[in-house]
């Protein structure tokens, strides 16, 4: 779950993100989120990731209130919360497998698990010919799906996607939504930005816009 409270987001001689904005989106959620380029759609995803801290209010992720937690209890957190880039981020010295394992090496897991999740993803994601590649040797749309991997393997909690699509074709869009449902049939929240209209109406859930500092929520998710 993600609860906002009397939440402000905002940086220096700018204009708001977030003001004054209370928010409740229950464990299990499927949402798109949405509004015009530049709104901070990307920086709230990050907040969510707890790569950044509300300049006022209360955040609380998965029962645990970000503000009043100890450092540790944060990165153990974090370890449940995963996050597509739109840049993708990965790192340019590891392999592509490495670059998949790496959740799970963080989580200190036995590498023969993590061989066995690493392997079975890069077969799903047709990676398994480039392993040992690194990412500047590889398309968009493979760096994506490479993203999207290393996201998701360590079946997160919360996974928060920022325009996860943009780099693939109409196949691959259809099977990653078809992973997205499994993933949220088994527990996972979902927050999608996107600026792509019909894959909103091709794959219907509801939607939070982001829009002069406030997120306005559809009835499908209030409670």
């Amino acid at each position: 779950m993600i609860q906002l409270d009397n939440v402000n987001l905002y940086y220096e001689q700018s204009s708001p993100i977030l003001s004054n904005v209370s928010l409740y989106i229950p464990q299990g959620s499927f949402c798109w989120l949405t509004g015009s380029s530049g709104v901070g759609k990307s920086t709230l995803l990050r907040m969510f990731h707890l790569e950044i801290k509300p300049n006022q209010g209360h955040i609380q992720l998965l029962d645990t209130d970000i503000l009043k937690s100890r450092r540790s209890t944060l990165c153990n957190l974090k370890q449940r919360i995963s996050i597509i880039y739109q840049d993708f981020k990965l790192i340019p010295n590891l392999t592509i497998y490495d670059n998949i394992a790496l959740p799970l090496r963080l989580q200190n897991m036995d590498e023969t698990i993590i061989n066995r999740w690493t392997n079975r993803i890069l077969q799903w994601m047709n990676l398994q010919n480039k392993t040992r590649l690194h990412p500047k040797t590889l398309s968009g749309g493979e760096q994506q799906r490479i993203a999207i991997a290393r996201a998701i393997i360590n079946r997160p909690d919360i996974l928060l996607a920022d325009e996860p699509t943009n780099a693939l074709d109409e196949e691959q869009v259809l099977r990653l939504m078809d992973l997205f449902y499994d993933l949220n049939d088994l527990g996972c929240t979902i927050i999608i930005a996107t600026h792509n209209d019909n894959l909103i109406r091709q794959f219907p859930a509801p939607k939070l816009k982001l829009e002069k500092g406030q997120i306005k929520v559809d009835d499908a998710i209030q409670t």
